[in-house]
């Protein structure tokens, strides 16, 4: 099967259930569930199970877990799921049960939430008087920091590969992800689909402001994987006439101190501006606006949602050749790609971008190229699974009929493996 990103999926309205992070909750997946929420319940009944709290303390070191700050997008959620406390769980599923959901969509990202979502599964399929369907929506499958601990990476895979067994479909964001979701979960419906747009930061908006020398933008969470180093070490290989401005913005998941040691050696910690903190969604836009192009060195990655954010605010990315960013970076057309870890072809690609001073052409190419990038085509990608999920017992986009107690919360305050081929 060929679909276009804009193949429309048509189904009866449905009762869906979305369980993953949502505002306040800080970070990409809570903006994506209360995104993909909104553009869902506009033609079905939806309901989003958030988490009163994502991670144990011990496991974020202080940091905070929650945006004091005003949300992307304002939608309602119920605060029921705690990772680490197993009553939550059972709590989650009676509520999934008493909506009456026909599908639950799992967003799913680090192994380390696999004890609840399976604690959710197995308390929902004892409840439900009928078969509910589980999707996983895979950003990742195992965490990125594990490769260094073989132990841990055992222990992931291991409850990775326990969810995906307890899992009935999967949309993912990546031919890389997609891959090895078939080569784990052999028969079972596999939808991809690119990471959509992040638009919902207009009410912030700022104009477009020129530089006096080129602007690069590094942001997001700095971990390891990030490449951060990285970066560090092509702009000190920048030629000596090449005036630039580093801007790295985001908040520190690593001792930051070896990071700007690095920078005082390489003698570019002058030409850097340090935000190293959470970046409430306000401050977004004027990052974005200011940068003349966005840099993701990383070392590992499945996909990212920076660079959809990027294409919002018309800014050309130089990134990493790892994982599924080559589907989404695309080579003098939006941007440049580079070896993982070669600081020199990093600062070869900065420097071809700026001489040949095609900026002008790369945007537009963006701004044609993320009419692809859209939540609708999510939606039709899980409803696509759904369709494709054989559950004994109800027809595929039947109407499940709500249990006996009314409705609050939200309301109120396959056989053969199906993966896509061709465009997304």
């Amino acid at each position: 099967m060929r679909e276009s990103a804009l193949f429309r999926y048509h189904t009866p309205p449905m009762r869906l259930a979305l369980v993953g992070p949502a505002p306040p909750i800080r970070g990409g997946i809570s903006q994506y569930s209360s995104a993909l929420y909104r553009t869902l319940s506009r033609d079905h009944e939806a309901l989003l199970i958030s988490f009163s709290r994502q991670y144990p303390q011990w496991m974020v070191r202080g940091h905070e877990q929650d945006d004091k700050g005003p949300a992307g997008i304002e939608v309602p959620s119920e605060r029921i799921l705690h990772s680490a406390a197993s009553s939550t769980w059972k709590a989650a599923a009676a509520r999934i049960a008493e909506f009456g959901a026909e599908a639950v969509v799992f967003q799913w990202w680090h192994p380390f939430m696999a004890p609840c979502y399976l604690g959710v599964m197995r308390h929902l399929r004892r409840r439900s008087g009928q078969p509910v369907k589980a999707i996983l929506f895979c950003h990742n499958l195992l965490s990125h920091e594990a490769g260094r601990a073989p132990g841990r990476r055992l222990l992931e895979r291991l409850l990775l590969g326990r969810v995906l067994q307890k899992s009935d479909g999967f949309v993912a964001h990546s031919k890389e992800l997609a891959g090895q979701l078939e080569a784990r979960a052999p028969g079972k419906p596999i939808r991809r689909v690119f990471h959509p747009l992040y638009d919902f930061y207009s009410k912030w908006d700022v104009p477009k402001q020129g530089n006096a020398v080129p602007s690069l933008l590094f942001f997001g969470n700095v971990r390891v994987y990030k490449g951060l180093d990285t970066l560090l070490q092509a702009v000190a290989r920048l030629p000596q006439d090449f005036e630039y401005r580093l801007v790295v913005a985001g908040e520190f998941f690593i001792d930051p101190r070896p990071i700007r040691r690095l920078a005082r050696r390489l003698g570019v910690d002058g030409r850097i501006s340090w935000i190293g903190r959470y970046i409430p969604n306000p401050e977004v836009p004027r990052l974005f606006r200011q940068a003349d192009l966005v840099v993701l060195p990383y070392k590992a990655a499945s996909q990212s949602g920076i660079v959809p954010l990027a294409y919002h605010f018309d800014v050309p990315v130089v990134a990493t050749d790892v994982g599924g960013l080559s589907e989404v970076v695309l080579p003098g057309r939006t941007g440049y790609l580079t070896p993982p870890e070669d600081p020199q072809a990093l600062a070869d690609a900065i420097v071809r971008y700026f001489q040949e001073g095609e900026g002008e052409d790369f945007r537009q190419q963006i701004r044609a190229f993320r009419r692809q990038l859209s939540w609708e085509a999510v939606v039709d990608k899980i409803l696509a699974v759904c369709g494709e999920i054989r559950t004994p017992g109800r027809p595929v986009g039947s109407r499940a009929k709500p249990q006996s107690r009314k409705e609050k919360g939200s309301r109120d305050s396959g056989v053969g493996s199906r993966k896509e081929e061709g465009t997304f």
